[in-house]
């Protein structure tokens, strides 16, 4: 229903606008993220490399290592001998306050295809630092990749870096969406971004199976009243 072969080939699920530049970030779910400038160009693409025609292939983002040496990346987005990967089916490709990107890689699809086995799949939450002058990405923090298949969000979702809590919070909305006669799990995470301490972690149920979560927006109530 609408997401066969050659529909909704973009799926874009988040907006970011950059101020500095005049632009907006993109996430596009069945692409990866995209930075677009007022005059509708496009600046540069997280994505593996694979299958950009050859104006976009020269605005793919290239995999570097914290002292800025290039890594070695496959077509599919498997790197070698590093923690760096792509992003897969994500959501919420923000800007944070300290100008880098989170993003919710849900993780469907990793390398372009699927595992042999479903349970091998995880999700992240992720950070990335963009250099646009150099056309490079560097990723600065994950979590989410050692909880494995019970972490696990195919779809929706969302996570946002807390500046003055100084944590990432997130929200998995579709955990054990698939796994017959259990409901789904929407997991709510305060995650403390120094240690990766789980500072809070609550179960939210759907009454019905295969039945996804959204997202989680957090509410500071004492920013209502002034």
């Amino acid at each position: 229903l609408g997401v066969g072969p050659g529909r909704n080939w973009a799926h874009v699920n988040s907006i970011a606008y950059d101020g500095k530049d005049d632009s907006i970030i993109l996430s596009s779910r069945h692409q990866g993220v995209v930075k677009i400038g007022r005059d509708k160009e496009v600046k540069w693409i997280l994505a593996p490399s694979k299958g950009w025609n050859e104006k976009l292939a020269k605005k793919v983002l290239k995999p570097v290592d914290t002292n800025g040496k290039a890594l070695s990346c496959n077509e599919n987005g498997q790197c070698e001998n590093t923690d760096f990967d792509f992003t897969y089916t994500q959501h919420t490709a923000w800007l944070s306050s300290k100008g880098t990107l989170t993003v919710l890689d849900n993780g469907d699809g990793r390398y372009l295809e699927q595992p042999a086995l479903p349970t091998m799949k995880y999700t992240r939450y992720v950070e990335y630092k963009i250099d646009e002058k150099n056309m490079t990405v560097q990723q600065l923090w994950e979590y989410g990749k050692e909880r494995g298949y019970d972490w696990y969000s195919p779809i929706t979702s969302v996570v946002e870096y807390q500046k003055d809590r100084d944590t990432m919070f997130g929200f998995g909305g579709s955990i054990h969406l698939f796994v017959v006669g259990q409901p789904t799990v929407g997991k709510l995470n305060e995650i403390d971004y120094k240690t990766k301490e789980v500072k809070v972690e609550i179960d939210i149920l759907s009454d019905k199976a295969n039945q996804p979560h959204y997202r989680a927006v957090l509410i500071r109530p004492q920013n209502l009243f002034k």
